[in-house]
């Protein structure tokens, strides 16, 4: 049970990013204003705590391997200015009705510069063996749609 579900939150918001890139010109603008797709998604899995359980290997587009970021804290890769909304956001993804619009955040990527991405943040149903855990897609997004976003 554990598995299709997760699997169904993978498969819908992979099919969510699938439906929204295919509308982008073959320059890569987005009619919605958006901004051009950047590069692909990082999908991770975090539990209750902000430990990063799974990470997918578009890592890599920060200069990390996935074994470089499962066991760490996710928050200790967020930029400290953006470091209190980040919690915030988080914390709102388990209470109904409480989401944020400005799910955007630098992320340090290993050479020690920084990457802007807007998070997409699913609370995973709760099980026996698993409680309070999130799966993140996370999309890079320029610096300038960073500022844009938190300018609301």
């Amino acid at each position: 049970m554990t598995l299709w579900v997760f699997s169904r939150f993978l498969r819908d918001g992979l099919e969510a990013r699938r439906r929204g890139k295919s509308q982008m010109s073959d320059d890569g603008a987005d009619p919605n204003g958006r901004g051009a797709a950047l590069g692909p998604d990082i999908i991770i899995t975090a539990d209750a705590r902000g430990v990063i359980l799974s990470v997918s290997a578009t890592c890599r587009i920060l200069g990390y391997e996935p074994k470089d970021l499962v066991g760490k804290m996710g928050v200790d890769f967020v930029h400290p200015d953006d470091r209190d909304r980040f919690i915030a956001n988080t914390a709102s993804v388990f209470r109904p009705g409480d989401a944020s619009s400005a799910r955007v955040h630098r992320f340090r990527k290993k050479d020690g510069s920084w990457a802007w991405f807007r998070g997409n943040p699913k609370a995973l149903p709760s099980s026996p063996r698993r409680h309070g855990e999130l799966l993140n897609f996370f999309e890079p997004i320029s610096e300038d749609t960073f500022n844009e976003i938190l300018r609301g």
